[in-house]
């Protein structure tokens, strides 16, 4: 999925279902010209680009027994090459929407929107330089 400026894209790999009619999930890379750049390996989609290109909003997968199989959502900003984690878990996201102030999604099965704060995100999550 390219950037809405166009000047970058993620790329999925090796894509596997891990239960019956679940999300599918896989690498995720982030291309930037010729950099090429690890963001996860359990993420899914789809993912969502702030408008103006600097972050882009995945979910990910991470397995917690006997908690179940929880989505978190990893935020990647391509300016400072960092990604974030968010502490909080939840089902099954689809994201609406990033900008640099927060994450807007839907939590099924119930619809639920949650909204995430980037800032919030930024100082109580797993950070992740590459």
């Amino acid at each position: 999925m390219k950037s809405p400026d166009g000047s970058k894209k993620l790329e999925y790999y090796n894509l596997t279902e891990f239960a019956m009619s679940s999300p599918l999930m896989g690498e995720c890379f982030l291309v930037n010209g010729a950099k090429k750049i690890t963001i996860d390996e359990k993420c899914t989609g789809p993912p969502v680009w702030s408008s103006d290109s600097r972050y882009v909003a995945v979910p990910v997968w991470r397995f917690r027994l006997p908690k179940g199989n929880p989505q978190k959502v990893l935020v990647y900003d391509t300016e400072l090459d960092i990604s974030f984690i968010s502490e909080e878990r939840f089902n099954v996201l689809t994201l609406l929407e990033v900008d640099g102030q927060r994450v807007v999604g839907s939590n099924t099965p119930n619809d639920e929107i949650v909204e995430i704060e980037l800032g919030e995100l930024k100082n109580n999550s797993s950070q992740q330089g590459t």
